[in-house]
């Protein structure tokens, strides 16, 4: 039996591993669509050095969402509207994919400061999700105590109550709220069903642990009008996350006509929202 960085192997293990650390996507930025279950670690300006676990098919965007602005493409609508029909992994694979990845990365002498649920599109669309959560919980605590689960959520299925249970489970549950109002809500997130921003606020607002994140852009849509940052400021103060982070865009959007907003002005933002609802608010 050989130890790493604290963990303990039988020697039979390391060829498991070897072939874990060939399947790692090794990336410092996520652009386009991953490739498999598991990517990374990214370093990430949020979440430090971080371990992405995507339940998702790797050939589409599965979402609820069309935001314009995301990295991973438009959104394949049909087969997002069609779950039963999609090939996701079960859950045993993606919580065995994390397992190795967690052991492979210890063989290397790798730190991971988080292990993040994200990836091709909206995770909790996972039939299973409420099981991966489960699963990669019972991993953090025995392969990884110091780390930290992190979960990319549009909001949409808040109201689903195994997702719910999933979502109180993590510790840092990142929600997206984009807009101020409905309407900016429809064009800045072009939601696939009937899904509101007011259902999302409600939602979120009776969580516990929750984190906003905010992308503001300009273009062919404008979230940093100021009617918008004043019904924005109030959902926020509906809602009474943790903390809020907003950014603009870094990466290539999914469209063209969009324009990123300066780090000054992020800040002045922020300052702004801190004043009004006394909250933790972070510009990366």
């Amino acid at each position: 039996m050989r130890a790493v960085s604290g963990l303990s192997y039988h020697p039979s293990t390391y060829t498991m591993l070897a072939d874990a650390r060939a399947a790692m996507i090794r990336i410092e930025k996520v652009e386009g669509l991953v490739e498999g279950i598991i990517f990374g670690p990214v370093l990430s300006r949020r979440f430090g050095r971080s371990l992405g676990i995507n339940p998702l098919p790797a050939t589409r965007k599965i979402c609820t969402f069309d935001c314009p602005y995301c990295e991973c493409g438009r959104t394949a609508r049909a087969e997002s509207l069609r779950l039963s029909s999609q090939p996701f992994p079960n859950a045993d694979q993606v919580v065995s994919a994390a397992s190795e990845a967690i052991c492979a990365a210890a063989c290397e002498g790798t730190n991971i400061d988080t292990l993040t649920f994200t990836g091709n599109g909206e995770t909790t669309l996972h039939p299973q999700f409420e099981a991966i959560v489960d699963g990669v919980v019972a991993l953090r605590e025995r392969l990884l105590p110091c780390a930290e689960t992190v979960v990319l959520t549009n909001g949409t299925r808040l109201s689903e109550p195994s997702v719910r249970r999933a979502l109180e489970r993590i510790d840092q549950c990142v929600i997206k709220v984009d807009a101020g109002t409905e309407s900016t809500f429809r064009r800045i997130n072009r939601p696939l069903e009937s899904s509101t921003l007011e259902a999302i606020t409600a939602a979120a607002a009776q969580m516990s642990r929750v984190i906003v994140q905010t992308m503001f852009v300009r273009g062919i849509v404008d979230n940093t009008l100021p009617s918008e940052i004043e019904a924005w400021i109030e959902r926020l103060a509906r809602i009474r996350p943790r903390s809020v982070q907003i950014y603009s865009l870094e990466r290539k959007p999914a469209e063209v006509g969009l324009i990123a907003v300066e780090a000054a002005e992020l800040k002045q933002l922020a300052e702004l929202a801190s004043q009004r609802t006394n909250l933790p608010i972070d510009v990366y």
